[in-house]
C-alpha cells in the first residue's frame, strides 16, 4: 500500500462556498510536475500546456458570468488566483422572511467555487 500524506481540507465546516466575495485559490499540477513552464532568468517561459491554462483561465469570465477574475499568477507547477463571486444565482438558497437562507442539497453543484474550479480544471 502506497503511504501517502492526507491532505487535510483548509474549507470552513457550514460555509456556502457560492456567496459573493473574494476567493484565493491554488492548483497544483500531479506530482507537482512542472507542465505549465519553466524559470529561464526569471522569467516564466510557458509550455503548450501553459499556455491553454492562460488562456483558458482568460476565458472563464466567458463562460461563468457570476465570476470576475482578479490578479493570478501561473507558475512552472501551480496556479494562484483570485477570484469574486458577484452573484447569489445558486439555487440552492431560498427567501424566507426576506432574508437570504443557505440550504445544504446534496446532488450537481453549480455556482460556487467548487463547481468553478472543477470545470476548469
Amino acid at each position: 500500500m502506497i503511504n501517502r500524506k492526507q491532505r487535510r481540507s483548509v474549507r470552513w465546516n457550514n460555509y456556502d462556498y457560492s456567496r459573493e466575495g473574494s476567493y484565493f485559490i491554488t492548483i497544483n499540477t500531479k506530482d507537482r510536475f512542472p507542465y505549465f513552464g519553466e524559470i529561464n532568468n526569471g522569467i516564466l517561459c510557458l509550455s503548450s500546456v501553459g499556455q491553454i491554462v492562460y488562456y483558458e483561465w482568460l476565458n472563464t469570465i466567458n463562460l461563468r458570468k457570476n465570476i470576475t477574475l482578479g490578479s493570478f499568477v501561473l507558475m512552472p507547477n501551480h496556479f494562484h488566483a483570485i477570484i469574486f463571486i458577484d452573484e447569489q444565482l445558486n439555487e440552492n438558497k431560498i427567501a424566507e422572511n426576506s432574508n437570504l437562507v443557505y440550504k445544504n442539497v446534496f446532488g450537481p453543484q453549480k455556482n460556487n467555487l467548487s463547481s468553478m474550479v472543477r470545470g476548469f480544471k
